[in-house]
């Protein structure tokens, strides 16, 4: 996977983590549903899927929910 790959990914999954919470989604189940999402979007991008692009997706998850919580607490709310 390429870095672009890996960003845009990322992206994708914090965004769909947010439209989930919004939905009605409680905030604690967030970091879980981010790794979900995070290797769906990997598999959509890379199909087949390896255990290596699983690892990215776990990884995309990872940094969106960290991406998120890093906004959040900068913006102060």
């Amino acid at each position: 996977m390429e870095p672009n790959e890996f960003a845009v990914a990322a992206a994708i999954t914090a965004g769909l983590v947010e439209a989930t919470k919004r939905m009605g989604t409680p905030t604690r189940f967030a970091p879980a549903v981010a790794i979900v999402f995070g290797v769906a979007v990997v598999a959509l991008q890379s199909w087949p899927l390896s255990s290596t692009e699983a690892l990215w997706g776990i990884m995309a998850g990872l940094t969106a929910a960290g991406l998120y919580s890093g906004v959040k607490t900068t913006a102060g709310k």
